[in-house]
């Protein structure tokens, strides 16, 4: 796939739970622009709406494959998730920093391309595993009404693989003990998404194309 004609970067993020939060990816995009970048940033139903905008990168803000991604993909985006290893290290300085060695990280089924979406997180679960020694496993909640039972609160930190503040947030915390739960990503990860973001947008770290496979 060509580089980017441009420092330009169309950041797409999944809308979020709490309306306020839309305000952390407009200071997150004016950051990236006082580094010389060109980024507006954009709901995916937003993008779904228009056509890609040739010549810009797209900063696609989800940690998995699924039916959003796919979307995406179909309407012509060069559209990747979040890379795993920038998951797994970031959800590791923070487990670490917070003196945990087990991790549990939450995320919702998706309603389509299942299969990739657990291959993801199998993935995400392995690096932090292998790389980052941690002891990991995966959580996948069905809906976000009703978490679970759990037979006493999860052990260890739990991360919700969700880049804002809102209901996933909330339902993985309620498995975690008090104090244990890592919350949104952007509370910690925002530096290393800036940098990606920042590879994206010059053409240091091209998309990638993951097998779809509907």
């Amino acid at each position: 796939m060509s580089r980017p004609s441009s420092r330009r970067l169309l950041i797409v993020y999944h809308r979020p739970g709490v309306e306020h939060e839309h305000a952390r990816i407009a200071r997150f995009a004016e950051k990236l622009r006082s580094h010389g970048i060109e980024a507006r940033s954009l709901t995916i139903e937003e993008a779904l709406r228009e056509a890609p905008e040739k010549g810009a990168a797209t900063l696609l803000l989800l940690f998995t494959r699924g039916g959003h991604w796919a979307s995406l993909v179909e309407k012509g985006y060069p559209a990747e998730p979040i890379p795993v290893h920038l998951t797994a290290a970031a959800i590791a300085l923070e487990a670490r920093r917070r003196g945990h060695q087990r991790v549990t990280l939450v995320a919702l089924r998706a309603h389509r391309l299942r299969e990739q979406q657990l291959q993801d997180l199998e993935e995400l679960a392995a690096l932090l595993r292998g790389i980052h020694g941690l002891e990991a496993t995966v959580t996948v909640l069905e809906r976000l009404a009703a978490p679970p039972e759990a037979q006493g609160p999860l052990e260890g930190a739990v991360a919700p693989l969700a880049l804002l503040h809102g209901r996933l947030v909330r339902a993985a915390c309620s498995l975690a003990e008090k104090g244990n739960c890592l919350g949104p990503f952007m509370d910690y990860g925002e530096p290393l998404l800036a940098a990606w973001a920042i590879d994206r947008a010059t053409g240091r770290h091209p998309c990638r194309p993951r097998e779809m496979n509907i």
